[in-house]
């Protein structure tokens, strides 16, 4: 995206627009001062809620596509590519759980807010564990919310697509006490029809819908004192996500390799989807007596007591959000700094998917059994249910010295706190209800406080040196409930996560930085272990422990940051080395049994060594015509992983020497934009956004992978007078169908011998499930502000 900008957390960018002169000044208050972006040695994309609206993103995964060193893909309960959570990968480095803030504060929805009141986006690529804590080892996310204005003002804008997609839009704002405390509501309404029907009963797949309400609120009692508060309530609900599968039996041509076991997988490129059957879209998704009695109304399994998300009459997911945070910042007359920050979430989820992947509507089940009337299918039949509900709690303290001495310093202290019911994850099968290990079945909980701060020390009037530190207590605990309740599981992992920087300014418009950084991702546990019976424990490949520990990675970075030709181009350009000790690597593991059991185990064999460049660059051409761009690579090399004999792939246990998974060598975004005068006295503009991501592999056995996309999307814009403004737009202008997810996964039907019926689950990885790409769709929007 245009105006990309680089600052620490808490940044706040002003522009300038753009004129004769050249490109906007980015300003930026990183340190509690204004600076200008080339002046900030930091690598934070900063995109602003202008750029947002050009490019009509509306999610995390559309903005990563134009932020280097951040890509993201829907991964949610079952592996199925739906809304319920967002893989980040930071720099070839994937991460879940604790990158996404609001203001600075930990927001654990573990999806996209709501970009309604949105003021900026900022990516913080590498470790971030000085200023944002807990799991940012590889990266972070803020979302920071608009100020509401002293001046009353509106705005309401409704879009119109294709494949019955509609959002409305409002804002409201203005003073309460004017020049003291301003307010601002924002509600949104979001419908997306979803572009496939599942070839199974031709139910809808790939559908969403989304409510948003929030409230901001700024107050100034006096010169020195600065407070804000911003609440947030989100509520998703969708019919179970668009996905296909290849399959073993009745597709074995697709199957074109053994990877050195016995069963046949599928290696070398994917289809797209212009190549896949039409037949294998979808699963069966019909809500039976037998699935509404036991996923639907609890009146079966009898999981009161357990975590319940908000009640789902149908496949899919429902996940309700509310979300608050607040601050105080304070500066005394000498120029002392005082902040307090606190924020609260609360999330409920309920999923509820489908896991076959195939049309087995008309195949009787072998397994009835007259003694569990009413508790097994009456035909193949596995569906599963995730619900969860989690709270977490956030204070932070922080004191900040004058910023216009030579020696500066800033130090504060923080408290995260996680909690809530235990999970539940139950599956229906052949041979009747289960309970699920990959979802549920635990009580887990999470305290974090901490020590931070940072010495900045100015050599000369080019050079400074930063030392920054943050030392914390990750408190985790987890206990297995059920289906067999076991012992109380606690531990605490300590980690000391230093960042050294030294930046020289060596021309006017130009600087060069270099960064070392070391950041943690916590240890956990095992806790289906302990739960199992000597026979199934007996069972567990070695290597596997109750406890695992913490994973390391440290960054080497350098940077350079300038402005070319009187202001008519601004680049940003880091390079990287990346070193990940001590790697968590989860692996499926199938017990043979009885009963055959599969389990998710985790343990620290991953060595990984990653290396890369970003690059960002905005030029101005004349005042009709401005370019911007951004180049991202990234190699990296599986220095040491396995995974045991019976896990993703029969006889092929190491991986060293492979990629990382869903990481691409190379992306790159390009953004022309023309400006001129339209009908109608409309100032207008014509953008186009072309998208690039090469090929990347579906797991580390590098067996398959998805191929590179090409994805243009084109808007034109036309603003009659300061008030009214209108939008035609196409996304994914060339109709590119390449797959979007691609996830090995257990044949959940036949054994390793077809047509012989499984009961639940294989240890044989030789599906996969795919996610369906989004296809070509146009659209209008209107916007009026008052």
């Amino acid at each position: 995206m245009p105006a990309t900008a680089y600052g620490q957390e808490d940044a706040v960018a002003e522009t300038v627009s753009n004129s004769s002169e050249g490109l906007e000044e980015i300003v930026v208050t990183a340190r509690k001062r204004a600076e200008n972006l080339l002046d900030v040695p930091v690598a934070v994309s900063a995109v602003s809620a202008g750029e947002i609206a050009a490019t009509g993103v509306k999610s995390i995964t559309e903005i990563a596509d134009y932020t280097p060193g951040l890509t993201s893909q829907g991964q949610g309960a079952g592996g199925l590519p739906d809304r319920s959570a967002s893989r980040l990968v930071f720099r070839g480095l994937s991460t879940s759980f604790g990158t996404i803030f609001i203001n600075g504060a930990p927001y654990t929805g573990n999806n996209s807010p709501d970009i309604t009141d949105l003021e900026r986006f900022e990516v913080l690529t590498g470790p971030q564990s000085v200023y944002f804590g807990r799991s940012t080892f590889s990266g972070a996310i803020n979302f920071v919310t608009k100020k509401p204005s002293n001046e009353y003002a509106g705005r309401v804008s409704a879009e119109a697509g294709t494949d019955n997609l509609y959002e409305l839009r409002g804002s409201i704002e203005g003073p309460l006490i004017r020049d003291v405390l301003t307010a601002r509501l924002s509600v949104r309404h979001y419908e997306f029809g979803g572009q496939y029907r599942s070839a199974v009963n031709k139910l809808p797949l790939g559908q969403q819908q989304t409510d948003n309400v929030s409230l901001a609120l700024a107050a100034t009692p006096s010169a020195n004192v600065d407070m804000s508060l911003f609440y947030s309530y989100s509520r998703d609900n969708d019919s179970h996500p668009a996905t296909a599968k290849l399959m073993a039996f009745g597709t074995t041509p697709l199957l074109d390799c053994n990877l050195g076991g016995t069963s046949p997988y599928y290696c070398g490129r994917l289809p797209d989807l212009s190549d896949i059957d039409p037949a294998q879209i979808g699963d069966n998704i019909v809500v039976n007596d037998l699935i509404r009695s036991a996923l639907v109304d609890n009146s079966l399994l009898n999981l009161d007591g357990f975590g319940l998300g908000p009640s789902l009459g149908r496949f899919g997911l429902k996940r309700d959000i509310h979300h608050v945070n607040g601050r105080i910042d304070v500066e005394s007359d000498g120029g002392w700094q005082f902040s307090a920050l606190g924020s609260y979430t609360h999330l409920a989820l309920t999923n509820i998917r489908a896991l076959i992947g195939r049309d087995t509507s008309d195949i009787p089940n072998p397994f009835l059994d007259p003694a569990l009337a009413g508790l097994q299918p009456q035909f193949i039949q596995l569906a599963g249910l995730a619900k969860r509900e989690t709270n977490d709690l956030f204070g932070e303290f922080r004191v900040s010295s004058p910023q216009d001495k030579r020696v500066r310093a800033t130090f504060g202290a923080s408290y995260f706190k996680v909690y809530g019911p235990a999970t539940v994850g139950y599956l229906i099968t052949n041979v009747g209800p289960l309970p699920s290990t990959f979802d549920g079945g635990t009580d887990s909980g999470v305290s974090t406080p901490a020590v931070f701060g940072g010495l900045y020390f100015d050599l000369s009037d080019a050079v400074t040196i930063s030392a920054e530190a943050r030392y914390q207590w990750d408190k985790i605990s987890q206990q297995a409930v059920f289906p067999v309740p076991g012992s109380l599981l606690q531990n605490t992992f300590r980690s000391f996560s230093p960042r050294v920087t030294v930046d020289y300014k060596i021309a006017p418009d130009h600087m060069v930085y270099a960064t070392f950084s070391r950041g943690f991702k916590p240890g956990g546990f095992n806790a289906v272990l302990p739960t199992l019976d000597p026979e199934l424990a007996a069972q567990v490949p070695s290597g596997f422990n109750t406890f695992f520990a913490e994973e390391q990675l440290d960054n080497y970075e350098i940077g350079h940051k300038g402005s070319w030709f009187d202001r008519k181009l601004r680049t940003t350009l880091a390079l990287y080395y990346l070193q990940l000790t001590n790697g968590q690597v989860t692996t499926p593991v199938f017990l043979p049994g009885p009963p055959a059991t599969p389990i998710n185990l985790v343990n620290n064999v991953g060595k990984v060594n990653l290396w890369g460049a970003e690059f960002n660059g905005d030029l101005f051409v004349s005042d009709n015509l401005t370019l911007s761009g951004s180049v991202d690579y990234n190699d990296n090399k599986i220095k040491r992983s396995v995974f045991p004999d019976g896990g993703f792939i029969i006889g092929t246990t190491d991986v060293s020497g492979n990629m990382l998974d869903h990481v691409s060598k190379w992306r790159f975004s390009l953004s022309p934009v023309l400006s001129f005068d339209g009908p109608f006295g409309s100032k207008s503009s014509l953008r186009l956004d072309w998208l690039y991501r090469s090929k990347w592999f579906i797991d580390n056995g590098n067996s398959a992978y998805v191929r590179g996309r090409h994805l243009v999307n084109a808007r034109a814009s036309f603003d009659v007078g300061e008030r009214f403004s209108f939008e035609l737009y196409v996304k994914n202008l060339f109709n590119d169908d390449s797959l979007a997810e691609a996830l090995r996964a257990p044949d959940t039907l036949y054994s390793a011998a077809p047509p012989q019926l499984t009961p639940v689950i294989t240890p044989t990885q030789n599906t996969i499930f795919l996610g369906l790409p989004e296809k070509r769709r146009f659209g209008a929007k209107v916007s009026l502000q008052f």
